[in-house]
């Protein structure tokens, strides 16, 4: 199933379709991210590619592990993995 986890809306829907279809599931793998290379900050800056990659890196996990531990909790065990980058400290 496709999602742009980047939007709210969409991360709602997958988590929906998610339940429905596996109701017996019990990992959620927070896996996506971007990285942009903007310019300086002393340069103009495209707020809007700012957003994105914080809505991808870091609205997404917290988002989808809101909607997913009440779903986890009905359950004997469950586990949250949240995978990140070390490119994170290269900019």
């Amino acid at each position: 199933m496709q999602c742009d986890v980047a939007l709210e809306g969409e991360r709602e829907r997958l988590f929906k379709e998610v339940t429905r279809r596996f109701p017996d599931i019990n990992v959620l793998i927070n896996n996506a991210g971007i990285q942009h290379r903007p310019p300086p900050l002393t340069e103009a800056q495209e707020w809007s590619v700012w957003q994105r990659e914080l809505a991808t890196n870091l609205e997404a996990p917290m988002h989808l592990s809101c909607l997913f531990v009440p779903h986890f909790q009905k359950g004997r065990e469950a586990a949250i993995i949240n995978v990140t980058s070390g490119l994170a400290f290269s900019p």
